[in-house]
């Protein structure tokens, strides 16, 4: 593979050395697979969930809000204690609905409906909301969830339109602005086994919609955490984009999921600064 290919991240650049994972023993090990149906032998993958409900969880601890969850203040008002069973379930439950309307695939919550939502332990949830907290805690009065990103492409003479959420926005007040070293960046927070070259993607293509110069993708499981700006701006960002649209979606450059696969596979060794 030629990692000289336009699709590669040599259009963004790490500026801050990386978190490298916590020892296997500090990993939070929440089921990735959940059984849905025992008599029907139905299985469903919930990672995505837990991803949500950890970052849900964060903000009600530090807002009292739900916009993680599509949800508004009362809403939240019959929610049981975050730390107890009860919490963490009714989480969990909203989380598959919200997941399910903004994506349209009814299927799972179908499927899930008669579910305990009980595969998460309360102290697994504190201690991930815990390490958003260390990570996040001197933003918190200026951060926005789920925040809504779109835009269109012209690619080739084909329309497209991208449109997504980011999981945080941090913002600069009119006092942050004074500092010289305070940067308004783009938080994608994930619950995965490791960070991979698509979340990077992910996460640069709502930083270009949201024209956010910092990105942060941080792996609540592990610690793991990569920095991102750049090299050339929103610019490098708009490339990148038209590249990765070009390579999957037109008539010129299609091509099979998994040769897309390993054509993106650079970025990961980008982002690491390994090329």
């Amino acid at each position: 593979m030629a990692l000289s290919h336009p699709c590669m991240v040599s259009l963004i650049r790490r500026e801050a050395s990386e978190l490298s994972p916590l020892p296997k023993n500090e990993h939070i090990e929440l089921l990735d697979i959940v059984v849905s149906d025992r008599g029907k032998r139905f299985h469903e993958a919930v990672s995505d969930l837990n991803g949500l409900v950890v970052v849900a969880a964060f903000e009600y601890d530090i807002a009292g809000t739900l916009d993680t969850l599509g949800l508004i203040q009362s809403d939240t008002d019959t929610i049981p204690a975050v730390c107890s069973h009860q919490g963490v379930s009714w989480l969990c439950r909203k989380a598959c609905d919200y997941e399910a309307g903004f994506s349209g695939y009814l299927p799972r919550s179908i499927q899930m409906k008669n579910h305990a939502f009980d595969w998460i332990e309360p102290e697994d949830l504190a201690l991930a909301r815990s390490r958003l907290r260390g990570e996040l805690s001197g933003l918190a009065s200026n951060l926005r969830f789920e925040v809504e990103a779109e835009g269109g492409f012209s690619i080739d003479d084909q329309k497209c339109r991208l449109v997504g959420r980011a999981d945080i926005v941090a913002t600069l007040s009119n006092s942050d602005r004074n500092n010289v070293g305070g940067i308004e960046s783009l938080w994608e927070i994930k619950f995965v086994s490791q960070l991979s070259y698509q979340h990077a993607i992910q996460a640069c293509a709502y930083a270009y919609l949201l024209k956010l110069p910092r990105v942060i993708l941080y792996n609540v499981r592990n610690g793991q955490k990569w920095e991102i700006i750049p090299r050339d701006g929103q610019e490098g960002l708009r490339h990148m984009i038209e590249s990765v649209l070009r390579l999957k979606y037109t008539t010129t450059g299609k091509v099979s999921d998994e040769e897309f696969t390993e054509i993106c596979a650079g970025i990961r060794l980008e982002v690491l600064g390994l090329i």
